[in-house]
């Protein structure tokens, strides 16, 4: 713990780097990642981040300690992740049922495309996703700031094509 890490600002037609701050070095750990856009979980331990590449997404999960990075078997946005607390690098994420055309994650964010998500646990180590939470009669949502709960069995999100705070319960992990 008491790492301090930083990030170049995501855009699709560049590379992004994370770094961690020592003293007074950076020091490269996710170096050349297209359209870059990261959190940190595990008090350091992990780091989360998705990708994008025209209108493909990816999401990775790095091990800082061991230096080993899995990629998980559907890709996101991480505003869409959460890690779940007490249990990283297990996360919780919204997964684009369909990716629309676009450059990630700008016209995501500048809202010039939007998705419809399922709730998902992923765990990215192990390569499995699992469902988390299903929407029978609420939707669609495009999740946006997904936080879990200390517990691990609420989420809340704000869905993006609205603007309303949600909160859903989780089923239990896998």
């Amino acid at each position: 713990s008491g790492k301090v890490y930083v990030a170049t600002a995501p855009a699709s037609r560049l590379s992004g780097t994370v770094f961690e701050v020592r003293g007074s070095e950076l020091i490269k750990i996710i170096n050349e990642a297209p359209g870059l856009m990261a959190m940190i979980g595990g008090e350091g331990a992990y780091i989360a981040y998705s990708t994008g590449s025209g209108s493909s997404l990816g999401l990775v999960l790095h091990d800082v300690d061991a230096d080993l990075e899995y990629r998980a078997p559907m890709g996101t946005l991480i505003p869409k992740c959460a890690f779940v607390p007490k249990r990283e690098p297990l996360m919780v994420c919204a997964i684009p049922r369909t990716v629309p055309n676009g450059n990630y994650p700008d016209d995501w964010l500048l809202g010039r495309v939007h998705t419809t998500d399922d709730v998902w646990f992923v765990d990215a180590v192990g390569g499995t996703i699992t469902e988390a939470a299903k929407f029978e009669n609420e939707g669609p949502f495009d999740i946006t700031n997904l936080q879990v709960s200390d517990d691990g069995k609420y989420a809340l999100f704000i869905n993006k094509n609205d603007g309303f705070l949600w909160s859903t319960t989780l089923g239990p992990p896998q």
